[in-house]
């Protein structure tokens, strides 16, 4: 392989490190009236990619982001539309408007990415080299993830045996281990790369399972049908995808086996099950606890259909409160504990209701479109004999998917994952 130029070498070199948990990331705060602003070592690593892209593009022109240029325009108009939407609430009463410019920024600061890719990794072998690394580090994660379901104690891991955040977080392990899975597939449907392709589907595979995400596993499945088409419209490669989807099975089956009170307790909560044996819940039980942010996010959108109430205002208890005593009688069964209060916020924990609540239908249909989009040129380059094209396709729909577990939150591996796929769309684009 070509020794990459600077600047690739540079995104190569950036990218594990933000896809790290803001946590355990080096940085200081600096106060700004009643609001404070974290300065993490991510931060940082994001403004030196905006400086040599800004410089890039100075010396070389914006040529090469032209063939991404349905991306980059629904990029614009969401981002636009997030700044927007953290101005207008203002007119409308009391509002944390510090607060949220603050993550608004933080938010869009993560797209720097997206555009880093076509400018830095100019060359196939580059942005290969990109994908290397993200599966690379993936595995780095599942190993990290099986130390600690066996019990080592780093990394705030949870108890021995169940389900690990490892160094990310339970969501952004998932994305991480998802996109580390769509590497690996892509690259072995195009018979490349096989040895590290395999170990980047046995980890991605791994982690999966270790983070236990339902919402993970189905952006895998998603990936499964983007290479299985690909191997379609090749006409070989239907071996290599049958084998792969055998494995994403046994891995589903010990995922929803692994998952499986709170699947059951959800199954009970809904009516599907008998709940003759079930007693009463002590406790906050993930998927019901869902569906009541979920529910209680919808709520706040009725009443704010085409703007939304405003970025992040899902979160604030005051917008949220008209709708408990609804939720509650709604929801009898749900315990005290997974209803917000005052001091403990939830937020709507499912992006795609939370861009409904937050930003409206203009909002919703925004990050729609931006993903659909994204996802669809991806799998259309692929078709086309693209393997880099495949996995940034499959990278875009894993991210899609655990964002129905994971809300709008800014400085998120995930957010780190979302951007880069969509850059590598774009790259790919021009090739």
């Amino acid at each position: 392989m070509a020794t990459p130029s600077p600047g690739a070498a540079l995104l190569a070199a950036v990218t594990p490190l933000v896809l790290f948990h803001v946590d355990y990331q080096p940085g200081v705060s600096l106060g700004s009236g009643t609001t404070d602003v974290d300065i993490l070592l991510s931060d940082v690593l994001i403004g030196v990619l905006a400086v040599v892209v800004a410089v890039r593009l100075a010396r070389d022109g914006w040529g090469v982001l032209r063939p991404g240029l349905l991306l980059w325009a629904l990029t614009a108009a969401f981002l636009t539309w997030i700044a927007v939407a953290t101005v207008h609430p203002l007119l409308g009463g009391d509002y944390a408007f510090g607060e949220h410019a603050v993550t608004a920024a933080k938010y869009a600061e993560y797209a720097v990415i997206a555009l880093a890719v076509p400018v830095l990794a100019r060359r196939g072998e580059e942005r290969e080299l990109l994908l290397a690394v993200v599966a690379g580090w993936g595995i780095l994660a599942a190993a990290v993830g099986l130390a600690q379901f066996a019990g080592l104690d780093v990394f705030d891991a949870w108890a021995a045996g169940r389900r690990q955040p490892s160094f990310l977080g339970h969501h952004d392990f998932a994305a991480l281990s998802g996109a580390t899975f769509a590497v690996g597939a892509s690259a072995l449907v195009f018979q490349k790369h096989k040895l590290a392709a395999a170990a980047a589907c046995t980890g991605g595979a791994v982690g999966l399972l270790v983070s236990g995400s339902v919402a993970g596993l189905l952006g895998v499945l998603a990936t499964l049908a983007v290479v299985g088409l690909v191997a379609l419209r090749r006409g070989n490669g239907l071996r290599t995808v049958a084998a792969l989807a055998a494995g994403v099975a046994v891995t589903g089956l010990a995922l929803v086996a692994f998952r499986g009170n709170d699947l059951d307790d959800f199954l009970r909560f809904t009516g599907i099950l008998s709940a003759r044996e079930e007693t009463t819940a002590t406790g906050v039980e993930t998927y019901s606890h869902r569906t009541l942010l979920a529910y209680l996010g919808l709520r706040l959108w009725a009443d704010h259909p085409v703007v939304g109430a405003g970025w992040q205002a899902s979160g604030e208890y005051d917008r949220i409160e008209p709708y408990l005593a609804d939720a509650r009688a709604r929801f009898p069964d749900v315990p005290d504990e997974a209803f917000p209060t005052p001091g403990r916020r939830y937020g709507v924990q499912n992006a795609y209701v939370q861009a409904l609540a937050d930003l409206g239908a203009v909002g919703g249909l925004l990050l729609a479109a931006l993903l659909g989009a994204a996802a669809w040129l991806g799998t259309r380059r692929a078709l086309r004999g693209s393997w880099a094209a495949a996995a940034a396709a499959g990278i875009v729909l894993v991210a899609a998917a655990v964002l129905t577990a994971q809300g709008l939150v800014a400085a998120l591996a995930l957010d780190t994952l979302t951007w880069l796929g969509i850059g590598l769309v774009a790259a790919e684009e021009t090739a």
